[in-house]
């Protein structure tokens, strides 16, 4: 895992820019996951502006997402679905897309449409992935085991308490998301950690070795991780 330290969170989300527009330009018709959150918020917006600035061409991207809150409808404010529409594809004008329906009275099929979409188009390509503050990436919590493809996952308290869902009643308990093997099978990964909330997970993270009790272990043994964090997240010692 390659660790860059940034200055501060506009230094990390301007360098995220610059690592996914260069992939885009290698590979116009990449497939991309993409998280949410609070962390990816500046990436996504600085990404649309300077893609236009710079003439890149992102309309033959294709995007599947990482994960997604059961219980709520795509066009619910707190959905991860709502926030990529809002904050990623729209200003991108992507069209190709893996999304989930947190919403649908048929979760089984959500988990065979993403499964069958990366057996079809797989592996991904670039995953920018978040982190956290317990260590895990998308809804894959800390656990005596991890899946391998995408499943439904009962919530941690810190996920429950996310600001994403600040509000929203009754709160999800449980969540969609990718699942290990998924993640790990691709190409490059980019993990963004911000904010002194991660100070201390990322020091675990930094000591610790392949643990499925925190799941982003496991992107040290990953041949191709880049590691933007900032200098709040980082620890001071």
């Amino acid at each position: 895992m390659k660790i860059i330290r940034c200055k501060d969170y506009h230094d990390l989300s301007r360098r995220a820019v610059q690592v996914i527009l260069t992939r885009i330009e290698e590979e116009p018709d990449l497939l991309m996951c993409a998280a949410t959150g609070n962390t990816p918020k500046s990436t996504y917006k600085m990404l649309g502006a300077t893609a236009k600035t710079r003439n890149v061409e992102c309309s033959r991207v294709k995007v599947i997402q990482l994960d997604e809150w059961v219980s709520l409808p795509a066009d619910h404010e707190a959905s991860c679905q709502h926030q990529l529409e809002k904050e990623l594809i729209k200003p991108l004008d992507i069209n190709e897309l893996c999304l989930i329906n947190g919403d649908n009275p048929e979760m089984h099929n959500e988990l065979l449409k993403v499964n069958d979409y990366l057996k079809t188009y797989g592996p991904i390509d670039l995953c920018i992935l978040g982190m956290g503050t317990n260590g895990h990436l998308g809804f894959n919590e800390p656990s005596d085991q991890l899946t391998e493809e995408c499943h439904i996952t009962h919530l941690s308290r810190t996920s429950r308490e996310h600001t994403m869902i600040e509000g929203v009643s009754p709160t999800p308990s449980q969540g969609i998301t990718l699942g290990m093997r998924q993640i790990l099978d691709s190409r490059q990964i980019l993990l963004l950690v911000s904010g002194g909330s991660k100070r201390e997970i990322f020091a675990e993270l930094l000591a610790a070795d392949e643990d499925s009790s925190l799941p982003a272990s496991f992107l040290k043994n990953h041949p191709n991780v880049i590691c933007l964090v900032d200098q709040e997240a980082y620890p001071k010692s």
